[in-house]
């Protein structure tokens, strides 16, 4: 990307815009992960205990996720965390941030699962097609890898 990291999280990676994957302890993106707790994970623990940081951090991340919708550059980023993106901008879930803090960041957890488990899909399917076409080229000059 030549428009340089937007903003979110540290350490850029793939955390999406709502923290680190705290079922794997990974911390890439916004996050520093963690073991799973049944809360929404260290970002919702630490979030949680204040409610209007909580609400700022809401209100942040749609703003960040309009200024990339704006931002043509950014389209593959926000398909690749659809999930994640509709969580965040949903006025349902921003609700239950409000009522019920833990369950909001349980519920995004879930959404980036779900973007994590179609990316997992999409990378099989592209590894899928590259061995397709070298098997096309190698059944038509020989072995060796097509690629080196």
């Amino acid at each position: 990307m030549t428009q340089g990291n937007p903003g979110w999280g540290h350490g850029g990676g793939h955390g999406g815009f709502g923290g680190g994957n705290s079922d794997s302890g990974e911390g890439h993106g916004g996050g520093h992960g963690g073991p799973p707790n049944g809360n929404g994970g260290w970002l919702g623990t630490t979030l949680c205990s204040n409610a209007t940081v909580a609400s700022e951090f809401l209100t942040q991340v749609q703003q960040l996720i309009s200024t990339l919708n704006s931002n043509g550059s950014f389209g593959q980023v926000l398909t690749a965390r659809a999930q994640e993106v509709a969580y965040l901008t949903n006025t349902t879930n921003a609700a239950t941030l409000t009522s019920n803090c833990t369950a909001f960041f349980t519920g995004l957890q879930s959404a980036k699962a779900a973007d994590q488990a179609a990316a997992q899909v999409q990378l099989q399917y592209a590894q899928s097609a590259a061995q397709a076409f070298i098997q096309i080229v190698q059944s038509l000059i020989g072995g060796g890898n097509y690629y080196n």
